[in-house]
């Protein structure tokens, strides 16, 4: 069952059971765990503005509302690491702009500056694979309260 179609408390107490069941797997598959829970989500309309961390929804709130965009995808991988306990310094909110296709921007979520969430449904993708069909914008990193530019 898509954890993503249930209702709003179900939706959350799933995410929940979710990030929980993740520090007992390796780092691998919890990548990968987290991969494919994601890509189960439906895309709705954009719903968060790139440039404007403070004003984006927590995960929480996206959950509870059921609306998701491929940004607010990216902020619900990186979130669910980090709430797993994943160091926030390993973890970077990226803006990608596909070569090939000058209206495609959107963010990924790039872990330890070396793999790729959110370009490529349920992978995890190396960096390398996908540096020639994307050209990186600009990165926040979690601030402890809201996102910030990354350095």
């Amino acid at each position: 069952m898509n954890p993503f179609k249930s209702s709003p408390t179900q939706r959350l107490a799933t995410w929940a059971e979710f990030r929980d069941s993740l520090p007992n797997l390796t780092e691998a598959e919890q990548i990968q765990q987290v991969a494919e829970y994601w890509a189960q989500c439906p895309f709705d309309r954009w719903l968060i503005e790139p440039t404007a961390p403070e004003t984006w929804p927590s995960v929480w709130e996206l959950l509870y509302e059921g609306t998701y965009c491929m940004n607010s995808v990216a902020v619900g991988i990186e979130t669910t690491l980090r709430l797993a306990g994943w160091d926030q310094s390993r973890l970077e909110l990226l803006m990608v702009k596909e070569v090939d296709n000058i209206s495609s921007e959107y963010f990924v979520v790039k872990i330890d500056g070396t793999h790729i969430l959110n370009y490529s449904y349920g992978k995890c993708v190396p960096v390398e694979e996908i540096q020639n069909k994307v050209e990186f914008q600009y990165a926040y990193r979690w601030a402890g309260r809201t996102y910030a530019q990354a350095k």
